[in-house]
């Protein structure tokens, strides 16, 4: 174990390294069961059942077995953050290092993961280590700035970091100590946006899970009605910076066309679509400046408007009709563009382990005072 002021500024550095898995819009979301249990961890925790914490660590690692590799390395870090707030620095490290194993394909999540691991071996008195897993996440994250030059959104964030991170080695050497954490730039201010060409990440809004109630009395007091589990919320107009914008369902979960259904068990993510791939898309044209509202989930069936990016070191996204055509899936644009109709590229045909689908198109926004 380290020293106690090595172990305090550790619990700080890993609470905050581990938000910045989100800085990259490109992690998915993980699947509700994963999200309970580390739910029932965190509240183990802060009812001090130690006992109990580490009995859900070990339930979370048979659960990652069903787990897409992404999954994996997210529920492994949030495994080591708990280890390392219990202060076993054996059993942080071990699971730090398997979230490293599996975020070796997507660089972003592969640096923080090192950047974490950095900080536990240094806690533990590995500090040739923890310098040489800190050095390699700050390549990687120069990397990355490199290859998103031309997006200066999500270049930000590590044009930001970059410098706090080399000051943070250098004082870690200098004083021989985990230097304590100071505010990053881990905001959501740098969120780019998602094209229906190439939709690289999720413009997220808010939404407000509201549980609706079956009655209750208006004059004196009475009986109030229950909520009714998962009780959907309809929803006919939204909002975006002030500007009202009319729904049009996809799906036939709504009662009327200009309804969307927002069910409080899942999760979703606004996004706002460039290009022209989907502008002759049925029921309704998703065009480019419209928002859709996306379902968060890996799965998704035959016909879908989906979300779906190429499983690649730097991944990209797109927003197409799913087809599954003799085991192998099909990304269909559908435009009135002849450029795109004719594009040989959207021909292809790809193997199930090349696609990740992140989420089914439910609903399109339109401006009411646009098209």
């Amino acid at each position: 174990m380290g020293n106690s002021t090595d172990i305090n500024n550790l619990k700080t550095w890993l609470a905050h390294t581990l938000a910045w898995l989100k800085v990259d819009k490109t992690t998915g979301s993980l699947q509700r069961p994963h999200l309970q249990m580390l739910d029932l961890m965190a509240r183990a925790r802060e009812q001090n059942h130690p006992n109990d914490v580490w009995e859900i660590i070990g339930q979370l690692e048979e659960l990652t077995t069903q787990a897409s590799i992404q999954e994996q390395g997210e529920i492994f870090l949030n495994c080591a953050k708990m280890a390392g707030e219990l202060e076993n620095l054996k059993e942080a490290g071990r699971l730090c290092n398997a979230a490293e194993a599996k975020f070796r394909s997507y660089p972003h999540q592969h640096g923080v993961s090192l950047w974490m691991f950095g900080c536990i071996q240094w806690a533990s008195h590995q500090r040739v280590k923890a310098i040489s897993s800190w050095r390699e996440a700050i390549q990687i994250f120069k990397a990355r700035e490199a290859s998103l030059h031309i997006d200066a959104n999500r270049m930000g964030w590590y044009t930001q970091i970059l410098p706090k991170l080399e000051t943070y080695l250098e004082v870690a050497i200098e004083n021989d100590a985990l230097p304590e954490y100071e505010d990053d730039p881990t905001g959501d201010s740098n969120v780019p946006s998602a094209s229906s060409s190439s939709a690289s990440s999720l413009d997220i809004l808010k939404w407000l899970f509201i549980p609706v109630s079956d009655s209750v009395p208006a004059g004196g007091f009475g009986a109030v009605g229950h909520d009714p589990e998962n009780t959907p919320l309809g929803v006919t107009e939204v909002f975006i910076e002030d500007e009202a914008y009319s729904i049009h369902s996809l799906r036939g979960n709504a009662q009327r066309w200009n309804e969307i259904v927002i069910n409080p068990a899942e999760r979703y993510h606004t996004v706002r679509v460039t290009g022209n791939s989907m502008n002759n898309a049925k029921p309704t044209p998703i065009r480019n400046g419209d928002y859709i509202l996306v379902r968060l989930q890996s799965h998704a069936r035959d016909n879908d408007i989906v979300i779906a990016t190429l499983n690649e070191p730097d991944p990209l996204g797109t927003v197409k009709r799913l087809g599954f055509t003799g085991g192998r899936i099909t990304l269909r644009p559908e435009s009135l563009d002849p450029n795109i109709q004719n594009d040989p590229n959207f021909d292809r045909a790809y193997s199930l382990d090349e696609v990740r689908i992140s989420g089914i198109v439910e609903a399109v926004f339109k401006k009411k005072n646009g098209h």
